[in-house]
């Protein structure tokens, strides 16, 4: 099963879109993909689908401050195949 990588970088001010690059790990850039998304709509696409499959946890815990706030941005995060495609990034 290929793995992919989550790229995410954004403006200062996290309401405003920012542009998250999806990519295959171990090389290959057929399927990479960049699409605009608020940080609102990656925590919740990414948290709901790859935490319910356990996947990603321990990489979330690892971003999440103090108060449990995880800010995605500047982080690559591994993916798996299935949960790309779950979140509709891949075909």
């Amino acid at each position: 099963m290929k793995t992919y990588s989550i790229w995410i970088t954004s403006p200062p001010d996290p309401v405003k879109h920012f542009t998250l690059h999806i990519f295959p790990n171990g090389g290959g850039g057929a399927r990479v993909r960049e699409t605009n998304f608020t940080e609102a709509d990656v925590l919740r696409q990414v948290l709901s689908k790859c935490l319910s499959k356990d996947i990603l946890v321990n990489e979330v815990i690892k971003m999440a401050d103090e108060d449990g706030i995880c800010d995605l941005r500047g982080r690559e995060i591994p993916l798996s195949d299935e949960c790309a495609r779950e979140l509709g990034w891949i075909e």
